[in-house]
């Protein structure tokens, strides 16, 4: 139970580092220019008609709207930001071509992990073949 309530938070955290990574770039721009508003909005206005504003939203919203249901936007914003296991786990696949023959084989670089190419020697080897 503590696990997973620790979990979640540092899922959280993670999200907001990526938002501000730019790991997805519409959201973050959506961010940056809610916190631009919300700073020329601060400017323009005092913060003592905002509070008055929100309290009176907040005590007149059952009134106004019975069947509302309330939720908060910012976990909702970053729900939808993936953190960094679901960043690792959607990340794009390089292709392995033939020359680099990956773990399949049947490429002319040999089986070597992770897609990685031959040695400098080997490559010179494949060039004199194929120059033959």
């Amino acid at each position: 139970m503590v696990q997973n309530a620790l979990g979640a938070v540092a899922s959280l955290g993670e999200s907001v580092k990526n938002t501000f990574n730019f790991s997805v770039p519409f959201l973050s721009w959506l961010a940056v220019w809610a916190l631009l508003a919300a700073a020329v909005l601060l400017y323009f206005v005092s913060p003592r008609y905002l509070v008055m504003a929100w309290g009176l939203n907040k005590f007149t919203k059952k009134l106004l709207r019975p069947n509302f249901v309330n939720n908060n936007e910012v976990l909702d914003f970053l729900s939808r930001v993936p953190d960094d296991e679901q960043l690792h786990d959607f990340r794009e696949l390089r292709l392995c071509t033939d020359d680099e023959g990956g773990p399949g084989g049947g490429g002319a670089g040999g089986g070597g992990a992770g897609g990685q190419t031959g040695s400098p020697k080997r490559k010179d080897a494949q060039k004199k073949q194929k120059k033959q």
